[in-house]
């Protein structure tokens, strides 16, 4: 069965394979069945790493997500909409996509088309092996963190594997710098996005547009600009702490975010703008191959912990965007999430809280990780742990943890960044973190 939830493909920032809709000209006559047994007749009219555009008879067009496509019907409606011209690039994005998909008949399938790509072109080994570790390294995210906080980087989410740019050009590039045309358009696209939005989901979104972000709710205008104000705040103390320059903004013209009053709209939004099941999140950060950042959240009736989970998901949308596509660990990400929420909520859950709540969890492991710092989604107990060895490193050297995530960022393997920037090994760290905790020995 296909999982509810499906890792999306990811590009590095030239990438071309889901870099945007390809568009089906002329329209492909689809009759197909999803994962329920339902019926999908019409013309798929474009696709791209979500899903497909389907056009009934009466013109109606419906967005179907392949989480409901099975997957050898995921494969033969790419094939056939490929045609006899495909290329390498769109087999080695369909192969990354059935990777992706939790049902045993598809890595037969992705196998299949990650051999049709090297029939295209030989050269592609290397890129095919790359997806391959990169998949296993980042699918999606299905435990919900703390509060009901989405996975990283994507939230109970959609940041899966990412592809290196065809030719085998380094997955670590930057991305770009853009103009302000292509800024201006980028803003425009967001907002053509958050129109549909509203006609599909709730007409009564209004947007409050700052510097950094584009900020649609349904709240009372009080409360609207209050909560934008945070956004506003922790972008900034972000942009300080990474060391860029005051006023840098690192979006794709701007970050996009929608805040609910309803729980059901918020859920409504994910199944139909982003063909994602929000399990129980009360937010999720969908960050695009092609940079673009979208958020959601519903106004939870604890206001802090409303802000908490705002912060924590803003967070991961910044990380995305930092210096390149790169993704980083799940408890770096997590870590610094929730860290930067302790920072600017001191009050809903302080530092020693936090602290010992970490301390007792690992009293109860008898100081071992569990494999939190090679997990591809920490567990929930975890984040708390993620939180205070990120503040012990933060304390230890600010300016190497920075130093570190841009190392990662920029195609380096974590441990030897770790090694370079803080002067040991992880595992000595993890003594001195150990005794900070009271705990002898923390342990991988």
């Amino acid at each position: 069965m296909v999982k509810a939830v499906v890792a999306w493909v990811v590009l590095a920032a030239t990438g071309a394979v889901w870099a945007g809709k390809t568009v089906v000209d002329p329209p492909l006559k689809v009759l197909t069945y999803d994962v329920d047994n339902k019926r999908l007749a019409g013309y798929m009219t474009a696709y791209d790493a979500r899903g497909f555009d389907l056009k009934d008879a009466k013109g109606k067009i419906e967005s179907v997500g392949w989480a409901r496509v099975q997957p050898r019907n995921i494969y033969v409606l790419q094939q056939r909409a490929f045609g006899d011209d495909a290329n390498a690039e769109q087999w080695l994005g369909l192969g990354a996509l059935l990777l992706n998909i939790d049902d045993e008949t598809a890595p037969p399938l992705a196998e299949r088309a990650f051999r049709e790509a090297l029939k295209k072109d030989d050269k592609v080994g290397d890129i095919i092996a790359r997806i391959k570790a990169e998949s296993r390294a980042g699918a999606s995210h299905e435990n919900d963190g703390p509060d009901g906080v989405g996975g990283a980087d994507g939230e109970a989410a959609v940041t899966g594997a990412f592809i290196p740019d065809f030719g085998g050009a380094s997955l670590s590039r930057a991305w770009p710098d853009l103009s302000d045309a292509q800024t201006a358009a980028a803003i425009e696209d967001a907002k053509t996005f958050a129109e549909r939005t509203k006609q599909q989901i709730n007409d009564s979104l209004r947007l409050y547009e700052t510097k950094y972000f584009l900020f649609y709710t349904d709240l009372d205008d009080a409360e609207a600009r209050k909560w934008q104000g945070l956004m506003d705040k922790m972008y900034a103390r972000l942009i300080e702490m990474f060391a860029l320059e005051k006023g840098r903004n690192i979006w794709k013209g701007k970050a996009l975010v929608f805040v609910f009053q309803k729980a059901s709209d918020y859920q409504k939004f994910q199944i139909t703008m982003h063909h994602t099941n929000p399990g129980s999140s009360a937010g999720m950060c969908h960050s695009f191959s092609n940079g673009d950042v979208h958020i959601a959240f519903y106004r939870d009736e604890n206001e802090m912990r409303f802000a908490h989970v705002m912060v924590h998901e803003t967070v991961h949308g910044f990380v995305h965007r930092y210096k390149s596509p790169v993704p980083v660990l799940s408890w770096v990400n997590e870590g610094l999430a929730e860290w930067l929420s302790m920072e600017l909520l001191p009050n809903y859950r302080s530092r020693k809280v936090i602290r010992q709540e970490a301390a007792e969890m690992l009293f109860e492991t008898g100081g071992s990780l569990r494999g939190m710092l090679a997990a591809q989604h920490i567990q929930p107990w975890q984040y708390g742990v993620a939180t205070s060895l990120t503040d012990f490193m933060i304390e230890y050297k600010r300016r190497a943890y920075v130093e570190f995530i841009q190392a990662i960022k920029s195609g380096k393997p974590w441990e030897d960044a770790f090694e370079h920037q803080f002067g040991m090994p992880i595992d000595k760290f993890l003594v001195g973190f150990g005794r900070s905790m009271k705990i002898d020995a923390v342990t991988r």
